[in-house]
């Protein structure tokens, strides 16, 4: 999957975090998370900047919680707090919750990792590595599809989508 378009993709979201703050990126790659569940068919029914889940959408299946994380350099073990479990927890049959990591160089990919999974991990950071072994690869690469898509084509734009622009547009079933 690394090919040209792969890094592009990491090219412009390397000029992208050149360009904020480390803090407004991690709500701009959440703001490009839900443009990624719409270019997948879901509906996205909230984003939060602050609260849990950081989107909730709606596909042809049920619900889908999503804990949205940036990974930068890829050297950070991840945990979630047990209110981002609560937060990604299935609430009736067909919904779906996620841990979603996105990292960010110097191939972009998603990493999807499932509820359940993180379950019985509660409370126990992880690193990039053991992310990627956790994750839902189909998930994970359906995503990481749509993300590269997204980066590519917006790319000479993507300095100017603030994280209110690209939550406005996902609310409003706009995608870019």
């Amino acid at each position: 999957m690394e090919d040209n378009k792969h890094w592009e993709a990491g090219k412009c979201l390397e000029s992208l975090l050149s360009s904020i703050e480390l803090s407004e990126f991690g709500f701009r790659i959440q703001g490009m998370a839900a443009h990624v569940l719409l270019r997948l068919g879901a509906r996205i029914l909230e984003i939060n900047s602050q609260g849990h889940p950081d989107i909730m959408a709606e596909s042809g299946t049920g619900r889908i919680f999503v804990e949205v994380e940036a990974d930068i350099h890829q050297l950070r073990p991840r945990a979630l707090t047990d209110e981002d479990l609560k937060g990604i927890t299935p609430l009736r049959f067909g919904d779906s919750g996620y841990f979603a990591v996105a990292l960010c160089s110097p191939f972009p990919r998603w990493l999807l990792i499932e509820h359940s999974r993180l379950q019985r991990r509660r409370g126990i950071p992880a690193l990039p590595s053991v992310l990627r072994a956790l994750a839902n690869k189909d998930i994970s690469n359906l995503w990481t599809s749509a993300f590269i898509d997204f980066l590519t084509t917006n790319c000479q734009n993507l300095k100017y989508f603030s994280y209110q622009f690209l939550e406005q547009r996902a609310i409003e079933g706009r995608p870019l």
